[in-house]
């Protein structure tokens, strides 16, 4: 492995770290929100839970950065740890946390990290993967779930999803819908690694990921297919 391949899967993997860390940093904000917004006691608890899974994931990362020579400090101060508060409607902002970071990051990540999976060869790149894997769908789930809970409860939810949806969906396909490879290529160290090429998350996002947020989003009234090729033709073209 070359320090170049070498270098490059160390930041990978570190901001992965930084990713989850991040990720069970605003989960517990998230779960101070729903204490407040009095959610029942099930969704609580598998908020609690999702941030421990979270924690777990930063620290297998952490093993297979560690394992790839990586000995610098993460800088925390970069990632977003907590979730905005844009509107003067708690509920609202509920809303909108929870359509952004998992009815559509967690769904994301499903079959993204399965994709990044599919050619890694490393041991405790694979070790890593498969802990998370396990996690995500039942993530994946509770951001669904509580979705129907506060459409259940708040008659402004719908709205606020109809409102909300166009934006969320174009912060979420920004990163993964790449319409540029690696410069250079990833070699197959890096594959083996576990990183996945750009032009692999475009596909994945758009044959996999919109179909997953059309099935769920219909029950909404939110026509996700014709917003997504608006929004390729504005935003990709």
């Amino acid at each position: 492995m070359s320090m170049g391949e070498q270098q490059r899967l160390i930041t990978f993997w570190q901001n992965q770290v930084l990713a989850e860390y991040a990720s069970a940093s605003m989960t517990a904000h998230f779960t101070h929100w729903l204490i407040q917004l009095g959610a029942p006691l099930e969704l609580i608890r598998q908020a609690l839970a999702i941030a421990q899974d979270e924690v777990t994931h930063a620290e297998v990362c952490h093993q297979v950065a560690a394992t790839l020579g990586a000995t610098q400090l993460l800088d925390t101060t970069k990632a977003q740890m907590s979730f905005a508060e844009p509107f003067a409607d708690p509920r609202k902002n509920c809303c909108a946390a929870l359509l952004d970071f998992y009815c559509l990051g967690e769904t994301a990540a499903v079959p993204l990290f399965a994709a990044m999976r599919k050619n890694t060869t490393e041991p405790i790149a694979l070790q890593a993967y498969e802990r998370i894997i396990a996690d995500e769908p039942r993530h994946s789930t509770f951001g669904w779930l509580t979705l129907a809970w506060a459409d259940e409860v708040w008659s402004e939810a719908g709205q606020w999803l109809q409102e909300l949806f166009p934006a969320a969906l174009e912060r979420i396909a920004a990163p993964y819908y790449c319409v540029e490879e690696y410069q250079p290529a990833l070699s197959a160290h890096e594959l083996q690694w576990g990183m996945l090429p750009r032009l692999d998350y475009a596909q994945v996002f758009e044959n996999k990921i919109i179909p997953l947020y059309a099935k769920q989003l219909q029950y909404y009234d939110i026509d996700v297919l014709a917003q997504w090729e608006s929004l390729k033709v504005r935003r990709f073209a």
